[in-house]
């Protein structure tokens, strides 16, 4: 048995030395069992911890992600601020606001199916400032049919830029619609890193935010995938107010053009 695990690390090795960002463990399973005649249980007994017992050869860079020793150091973990900025400037709102109509669209008609209607809203000007101004709004109403509701407001915070600072600041605004927000998600390239996303995962979950997924490389096919799916928040009723009545003329502008 101990020489089959043996066969099955160095299968393992093989298969991460075509993954230089590293690979997860699950993936990593599905490769072995595909090229090999091993069973899922064979193969998780001798590589759920490849990192201990080959540690010569690989590393465990995140939680369920594995990588070839050799790769790590031209893995950047923390670019300088001053790269930082440079790459969170180069890429403009305009980019980003190709996508928003396209998640608004995807919010009422997609998986999630939580809006009556939604629209872009990142371009418009807000006295509440970027804590305050989503990208994308959507309203949940009951119908004149439904018994039971009430309004609930989903946000939407989509971000194109893959680094780190810049996800960090789309879960920073995330966090700050939760004020007046029932439910708020964070969109966010799945071209990031796997390490990167499995952060921006573990922190929704904590917070009850959500996370999705999108093809950056494709405005017109978008490929929006849940990852996380948003719990119900309690907003302040005071904030809710305050930012309903301030997009109140874009929600019924859009609230008429659904109908």
């Amino acid at each position: 048995m101990r020489k089959d695990y043996a066969t099955i690390r160095k299968i393992a090795i093989k298969e991460m030395a075509n993954y230089p960002k590293g690979i997860r463990q699950k993936d990593l399973y599905e490769l072995i069992a595909k090229n090999s005649e091993y069973s899922h249980g064979e193969i998780s007994n001798a590589t759920y911890d490849i990192y201990r017992t080959r540690d010569k050869d690989v590393v465990r860079i995140s939680r369920g992600i594995y990588c070839l020793k050799k790769f790590t150091e031209n893995i950047t973990t923390e670019p300088s601020h001053s790269q930082t900025e440079t790459t969170i400037e180069s890429f403009s709102k305009n980019n980003e606001s190709h996508f928003y109509q396209a998640f608004a669209d995807w919010l009422v008609k997609g998986d999630l199916q939580e809006c009556v209607f939604a629209f872009s809203a990142g371009n418009e000007r807000s006295y509440l400032g970027k804590w305050g101004n989503p990208d994308v709004i959507g309203l949940w109403e009951k119908s004149q049919d439904d018994a039971i509701g009430e309004t609930e407001i989903i946000t939407a915070e989509i971000k194109i830029s893959k680094d780190k600072m810049s996800l960090i600041e789309a879960f920073g605004q995330a966090c700050s619609y939760r004020l007046f927000s029932h439910k708020t998600y964070i969109v966010i390239p799945k071209q990031c890193s796997a390490n990167e996303i499995d952060r921006v995962d573990s922190l929704c979950m904590l917070f009850g935010i959500g996370l999705i997924t999108y093809d950056e490389t494709n405005v017109d096919e978008s490929d929006f995938k849940v990852v996380v799916r948003a719990m119900k928040n309690q907003p302040d009723v005071y904030y809710a107010n305050e930012f309903y009545n301030e997009k109140r003329n874009l929600i019924k502008a859009n609230r008429s053009q659904k109908k």
